[in-house]
């Protein structure tokens, strides 16, 4: 592997937001820093005992960077992108491994519960008290799903008095916003508290032939929680969300234009876009200190998600037709763990776990093909009922060998049974029949291991390395029918094997109080078999090609520094190297697929460089500016190499200015210099379409806390 980037690497020598939150120098602060409860790892561990790659954001992180949602979140965090775009699915990917057709690879939970639904991976921060992205497998701390890394949010919980605050902001697209917050002791053993937002905007591309915007936006997110201290012993939670959201869908463009940055994009589409999408979730957790050396914690959940979506069928002004989706996703999901709670030489973690999700969903496309000088019209109808369960089974336990070594090793044993029910109606492709159906199933089990080695040379530094197990289960998708050898429909939807992952880590983590330094460089290299890829072939229809192999190596650097009282600085790095290492079952000759290929949809390297600057400027007055440049890569949107975007910044900057602990006064501008990159390139048959990311916004927000 060769890095052609070390030197803009070593020219970077300033902290990362993504390492460990630091207002002031004050080495009493930093320590309270060392001991923060890292819920990715559901035990409490110091930062330098951690033996893997972890990046850490707090409430000060989010509001110095006006982060407001996940994706902005992950632009600061080396070697993880995520796709935004309206009214599909969101793809988070690290490391350069691939993303899947219809699962995610990277496990996001949110106050302990895992989110499935790819349409729900990019939320909105809100009430938001930490955000930890750990790279790499973690099949001994969490349920399936999990191949490349584990990002956990975990809201606030309520102080011990009442509390509140409002913010309002404005900014550019006619983008309002409303959030509101507050939380109250209700009793001496029961408190609760309820947050919200409101964000309505125009959309960033313009739909000449309707005049109209293709993905305006309205989202309202309400969040409610109850918590009881039953006693010494047991506290209970009850956590309610809700989200609705109503915006365009696939603001694609002509693939064949080029756009300078601050022009403005616009499609011809003769069909309206929408995507309404209404989310529901309820959690009940409860923790219970069975003894002074054992915490036993228990979670149940249900989600209900649906998705009421139509779009233009050919991306264009012409009367093609359009099509008409529907979604129905209900997941239930309990987890009971047993975790050793003592400072002992041997900590312990048992976890069951148990997951039913559920889809009921349905797409009808009108489509007029051409036939002659005439159109023939003809309704298209896909349906499919689908069932995944998985039952988990997990341990971990960590050894202080001495004062100096710290092994940890762990085990995950999972079971799945997956079972669809699927419905074509085809009237153009009726072979053998317009109307075929089916029923499959499939089920798998694996064991998965965890193995690290944590050497703390001293209270400043300290090395790790490790090795790990990550799966990706299978399954069959429902939005397209396998056919056989003599293209004949099957009934059944295309199925797709389990994907199996290895990774190994070698870390260097330095931290200096005094100083205000914390700095940390991992090198890793992942291996994945039986990579399930999706691809149209010669026919247009619809394959999943099992490749033999793919891997990525690579590193990142995070470090943070505090110069001075006023001023702090920061920076993090990562580079990969993401291709195909073996290949078994591409025989198409339409995609051409080759060893050393690199793989799609994955930044080469990403970089994050920010500056800090907090100081008095009057009476009651304070300042808090940050000055940030977001680096990605050149990314390649397809295996062959022939559409890519190439490497781009993004210059962001918020000034805050805060009166006493009160009032609070924002300045801030997204994307600066109105950068105009992609974030997706389809090419389909006599259609290029591109999706660019979002335009600059420049705004205020207002806020008052009581």
């Amino acid at each position: 592997m060769k890095y052609r980037h070390y030197p803009w690497l070593l020219s970077s020598l300033i902290l990362s937001p993504t390492s460990f939150s630091q207002s002031d120098i004050s080495a009493n602060e930093v320590n309270e820093l060392e001991t923060i409860v890292v819920t990715s790892q559901r035990l409490q561990r110091p930062w330098r005992e951690l033996a893997s790659n972890m990046n850490y954001l707090d409430e000060t992180d989010i509001e110095r960077l006006a982060l407001q949602d996940l994706d902005q979140v992950l632009s600061t965090v080396p070697n993880v992108t995520l796709q935004a775009l309206a009214g599909d699915y969101n793809y988070i990917q690290m490391r350069g491994m691939p993303r899947n057709l219809e699962q995610a690879t990277v496990g996001v939970y949110i106050d302990g519960i895992p989110y499935n639904n790819l349409y729900e991976l990019n939320p909105s921060l809100l009430n938001i008290k930490s955000i930890e992205v750990i790279r790499g497998p973690q099949a001994n701390l969490f349920g399936r799903n999990v191949r490349d890394g584990v990002i956990t949010i975990t809201t606030a919980e309520p102080e011990s008095q009442a509390q509140g605050k409002v913010s309002m902001s404005w900014a550019e697209l006619n983008q309002q916003q409303l959030s509101a917050h507050y939380s109250t002791p209700l009793t001496q053993a029961l408190s609760s508290q309820i947050s919200a937002n409101w964000i309505e905007r125009d959309g960033t591309v313009k739909n000449t032939t309707l005049n109209n915007d293709l993905d305006p936006l309205k989202q309202i997110q309400i969040n409610n929680a109850w918590y009881w201290q039953a006693s010494d012993a047991v506290k209970l939670k009850l956590i309610l969300n809700h989200t609705d959201k109503n915006s365009g869908a696939y603001p694609y463009v002509n693939g064949e234009l080029t756009y300078s940055n601050s022009d403005e994009l616009s499609a011809d589409n003769n069909v309206n876009n929408d995507f309404n999408q209404k989310n529901d979730n309820a959690t009940i957790q409860m923790d219970w200190l069975w003894s002074a050396d054992w915490l036993f914690s228990a979670i149940a959940n249900y989600a209900d998600g649906t998705v009421d979506a139509r779009f233009d069928a050919d991306f264009s002004a012409l009367d093609m037709g359009y099509v008409d989706t529907w979604l129905e996703q209900r997941d239930s999901y309990y987890e009971f763990r047993l975790a050793s709670q003592n400072n002992s030489s041997l900590t312990w973690l048992f976890g069951l776990s148990y997951s039913l999700n559920r889809d009921a969903n349905r797409t009808q496309t009108l489509t007029k093909v051409p036939y002659g000088d005439t159109l023939i019209e003809a309704t298209l109808d896909t349906q499919g009922q689908l069932e995944q369960k998985s039952y988990v089974a997990y341990a971990d336990a960590t050894w202080k060998v001495s004062e100096h070594w710290q092994i940890q090793g762990g085990v995950r044993y999972l079971d799945e049974q997956f079972s669809g029910q699927h419905y074509f109606n085809n009237p153009l492709y009726p072979m053998p029949t317009a109307i075929t159906q089916g029923h499959q199933q499939v089920t798998d089990s694996e064991i998965l291991k965890k193995f690290a080695v944590n050497y703390l040379m001293d209270a400043n530094h300290s090395f790790f390395v490790g090795y790990g197990e990550g799966y990706l289960s299978g399954g069959a998708t429902w939005v397209a029918e396998q056919t056989d050898a003599q293209l004949m429909r099957t009934g059944i939807g295309v199925p797709y094997a389990p994907e199996l992952s290895g990774t190994a880590e070698l870390g260097y983590k330095y931290q200096a109080p005094k100083q205000g330094i914390f700095a940390d460089v991992t090198l890793f290299y992942s291996a994945l078999e039986n990579y399930q890829h999706a691809y149209a072939d010669a026919y247009g229809l619809n394959r999943i090609a099992s490749v033999k192999q793919v891997s990525s190596q690579g590193v990142e650097f995070n470090l943070r520094q505090q110069l001075n009282q006023w001023w702090q600085w920061a920076a993090s790095f990562g580079v990969n190297s993401s291709e195909i290492d073996a290949i078994d079952g591409f025989s198409d000759p339409m995609i051409k697929v080759a060893v050393g290929t690199r793989l799609p949809n994955t930044a080469k390297n990403t970089g994050h460089i920010s500056i800090n600057y907090k100081n008095d400027i009057a009476q009651q007055w304070q300042m808090d500016a940050t000055l940030s440049l977001d680096h990605t890569g050149e990314t390649l949107f397809d295996l062959t190499g022939q559409t890519k975007q190439a490497a781009y910044q993004l210059m962001n900057v918020n000034m805050v200015f805060q009166h006493d602990s009160d009032w609070r006064l924002s300045v801030f501008a997204k994307n600066l210099l109105d950068k105009r990159y992609q974030q997706v390139r389809v090419q389909y048959p006599g259609i290029n379409i591109v999706n660019y990311g979002m335009p600059r916004q420049v705004g205020i927000a207002l806020s008052k806390s009581f």
